[in-house]
């Protein structure tokens, strides 16, 4: 019997592996999918409160404005989803700000001494340019950043080499000096051989249900086999299916984002990562290659690349931009999980307390699953409770 099984092979579940490793822990992980389970984003954002407009749209549509990136609105559940995000994000968001550049920072520690156990993915703390079309919260950032703050840079908007394609009605722009951005196919790649090599089983099934003991979860009870183990850390991404089956509402929205790569020349390159902050986008360049990553879909819960969402979304960033051609483009899906507060979802079963959970990280799964998982792994390796995990305490979502 092994000491741990992770259930999926998400970031944040390989993760967990890793930490079990460095504790001596024997481990699998089990997963119906062994391709890749990134979410897309290669820059780590420490700055919750920059990127406001997905947050800012959800809650337009919370008092009755229109958004097109909803889908199946007739749901109950989502609509009782959106109005707890809505009594949420009206509430300061200064603890969360604080707690996201807290636990961001923890894993910028990890992910430094990452790559010379294993191998490089290129982890750069250089920050990312936050763009601004509009003058009015253009100027409203600026009123908010205090003198000489060692967060933000003051960027020259005009600077028509630093943008890329991205070269007409920027009427702002900030450095945000602390964001980060890695690989993150790399990433995934370089854990995932590590883990083999320290001799991590990884075990291609679907995980259905819990065997149940008194207590405790026995085993994990796959479509091919049955996995014990003294303690399972389920990391499922946003299936709820499996918590569900033990009564457990894991408080949880699906949402996807589209991810479109193209050739791209180095006149139309940026020299520095981009977020755009009026539609949600990210934008990214790398060997030939610009990347952008399209604002959250809600409620969307399939792999299915949706060419009219994914033209909608560059129809509002073309009348900023310069022409540029989608040559020989690629176009992906991935699935996200939203949390109503904005906050991660990680600590023991209330009822089954050697079953865990980590997962609801939204666009920010890359940026907290080193640290998260290391505090997750802890509470295994010295038997700690919820109640007594500051950490879970002050930032998780299953008990928040």
């Amino acid at each position: 019997m092994r000491d741990v099984v992770v259930v999926g092979s998400g970031i944040s579940g390989l993760f967990s592996a890793y930490w079990c490793v460095k504790n001596s822990l024997s481990v699998a992980v089990v997963s119906k999918t062994q391709k890749p389970e990134t979410n897309g984003l290669n820059t780590l954002n420490l700055f919750l409160g920059a990127h406001k407009s997905l947050f800012d749209e959800v809650l337009k549509f919370a008092k009755g404005d229109g958004f097109v990136g909803f889908k199946n609105l007739a749901d109950k559940a989502f609509l009782s989803w959106l109005l707890k995000f809505g009594v949420n994000q009206t509430k300061s968001s200064k603890k969360l700000e604080i707690l996201t550049r807290r636990y961001g920072l923890k894993s910028y520690e990890i992910y430094q001494n990452l790559a010379s156990e294993i191998g490089d993915f290129e982890f750069e703390n250089r920050g990312e340019a936050l763009l601004f079309f509009d003058d009015k919260k253009y100027k409203f950032m600026l009123e908010n950043i205090k003198f000489h703050d060692e967060n933000f840079e003051i960027l020259d908007a005009h600077d028509q080499n630093a943008f890329g394609f991205v070269k007409n009605g920027v009427k702002g722009a900030l450095n945000l000096k602390k964001n980060a951005r890695l690989d993150a196919q790399k990433l995934y790649e370089n854990l995932k051989a590590f883990l083999e090599r320290s001799g991590v089983a990884f075990i291609n099934d679907e995980i259905v249900d819990y065997e149940i003991s008194g207590d405790k979860a026995k085993a994990a009870i796959g479509r091919l086999g049955r996995y014990e183990a003294s303690s399972f850390i389920q990391a499922s991404g946003d299936d709820k299916f499996l918590a569900k089956k033990l009564g457990v509402n894991l408080d949880l929205i699906n949402a996807k984002i589209y991810e479109v790569s193209f050739e791209a020349s180095e006149d139309i390159t940026p020299k520095m990562p981009l977020m755009v902050d009026d539609f949600g986008m990210s934008i990214d360049a790398k060997n030939g290659l610009i990347n952008i990553v399209t604002k959250p879909q809600i409620n969307a819960k399939d792999e299915m690349v949706d060419i009219k969402e994914i033209n909608e979304n560059l129809a509002k960033l073309k009348p900023y931009a310069s022409f540029f051609e989608l040559k020989n483009p690629t176009f992906k899906a991935k699935n996200l999980a939203f949390t109503p507060n904005s906050l991660p979802i990680f600590g023991r079963d209330e009822s089954y307390k050697n079953l865990l959970y980590i997962s609801g990280f939204g666009l920010n799964e890359s940026l907290f699953a080193p640290c998260v998982s290391k505090i997750l792994t802890d509470m295994i390796v010295r038997g700690v409770s919820n109640e007594n995990s500051d950490d879970v305490l002050l930032f998780s979502g299953l008990i928040s």
